[in-house]
């Protein structure tokens, strides 16, 4: 009956993320998802799957396309000047976060690699009981903007 239970959970789960990832796309401009790299059928360049979480930015002014589907997103994103069909599973977002701040997360995606590299009152998080406070999300997003931002990149100067 628990696998039932399960089941009947994810569905519900994968259909409030599209109805979400949808919705916020239409009001916003861009939005941030986070996602477990290590998800089955995830679908991006082979070195983005390095790290313990992934950040893309998603826009619905993006050249390439972008649909939003009950179980994935698919999305022709530019990596290295050459754009990548990605197919992202609705399970393996773990947060999202909204061009106008707003944030959500679901505890029970995010990454076990993620959970462990977190302190917790000094002690490393237990795989078994572990537990992330929005606080904890919110700092991990903003880490992940601030590598963003320090990557190296060239900029046209007059």
């Amino acid at each position: 009956m628990d696998s039932v239970n399960d089941t009947n959970t994810n569905q519900f789960r994968t259909r409030q993320k599209q109805k979400l990832l949808d919705k916020l796309l239409m009001e916003s401009d861009h939005i941030l998802i986070q996602i477990n790299p290590e998800f089955p059928g995830l679908v991006v360049p082979i070195h983005l799957t390095s790290q313990p979480t992934l950040t893309l930015k998603l826009s619905r002014l993006f050249r390439g396309d972008l649909r939003v589907e009950p179980t994935k997103i698919v999305a022709e994103l530019v990596f290295g000047g050459s754009y990548h069909t990605c197919e992202i599973p609705m399970d393996a977002i773990w947060a999202v976060a909204s061009s106008t701040g707003e944030l959500f997360q679901w505890a029970d995606c995010i990454p076990t690699q993620l959970l462990r590299s977190l302190q917790v009152d000094d002690t490393e998080v237990e795989e078994e009981d572990s537990e992330i406070t929005s606080d904890e999300v919110t700092e991990l997003i903003a880490s992940s903007k601030e590598k963003e931002r320090n990557r190296p990149s060239l900029r046209r100067i007059k």
